[in-house]
């Protein structure tokens, strides 16, 4: 299948649903959003700078980019940002086997995974990208 991005974004949407229902105690759940979000924006993303590549120069081979250049090469930097910070939420969901400590809020550093973060900004932060880099 290839990349869609509302079809990811909608498959994030349901599992924050079933994670609002479940009180949030899926750690499973909690890892598959915070890998699907980071992916959603990632491949968004991707596909954007390879469209750019291949509009300033007739020689674009269909290369995967890994995901450092996909970030180097978008512009915008509040996009990077986001990009760079699911990233790490990412990594630590996929590689990290140490349980998942889900605080009730957002610290000002982020450092902490917060209820709040998964409720409310994942899906702000997927949406502002798709804004940003059509």
């Amino acid at each position: 299948m290839s990349f869609q991005k509302h079809y990811y974004r909608d498959c994030v949407e349901e599992w924050i649903e079933q994670f609002n229902k479940d009180c949030s105690d899926n750690e499973i759940l909690v890892r598959n959003i915070l890998s699907r979000a980071y992916y959603t924006i990632f491949l968004h993303c991707q596909k954007a700078v390879e469209e750019e590549i291949k509009r300033r120069q007739a020689s674009f081979s269909h290369k995967i980019m890994d995901h450092r250049s996909v970030i180097d090469a978008v512009a915008d930097e509040a996009v990077k940002t986001i990009l760079i910070e699911l990233k790490q939420y990412r990594e630590r969901a996929d590689y990290n086997t140490e349980k998942l400590i889900i605080k009730e809020h957002t610290s000002v550093r982020k450092i902490k995974l917060s209820k709040s973060y998964i409720q409310k900004e994942l899906l702000a932060k997927i949406d502002f990208v798709f804004q940003c880099i059509k």
